[in-house]
């Protein structure tokens, strides 16, 4: 496969990569395919990434841009808003009543 060259070219592949990790309605499969579709590493050179691996780092990688924006909040002097996940949806629920 080639590499993504443009954003639809990502909504492509994201449809076929969610299409093939579900077992069924509601249920996600621990290793679908295998593997994802070739995407650029780091260095620029293709590589192929097992789903679970991907699916890890985008959370670290959200966790780890929650956690900048916290210190640059408190290095502005005010007090950040709690950014867990389970928190957001407490407090949605508590302001739908």
């Amino acid at each position: 496969m080639s590499l993504l060259q443009t954003p639809g070219d990502l909504a492509s592949r994201f449809a076929s990569a969610a299409n093939c990790c579900v077992d069924s309605p509601g249920t996600v499969s621990a290793n679908p395919c295998g593997s994802l579709p070739t995407n650029a590493g780091f260095s620029g050179q293709p590589g192929r990434s097992v789903f679970a691996h991907m699916l890890q780092h985008v959370v670290n990688h959200a966790t780890y841009h929650r956690g900048q924006l916290t210190t640059m909040f408190r290095e502005l002097g005010a007090t950040p808003r709690a950014l867990d996940f389970l928190v957001y949806f407490d407090e949605t629920a508590e302001a739908r009543g």
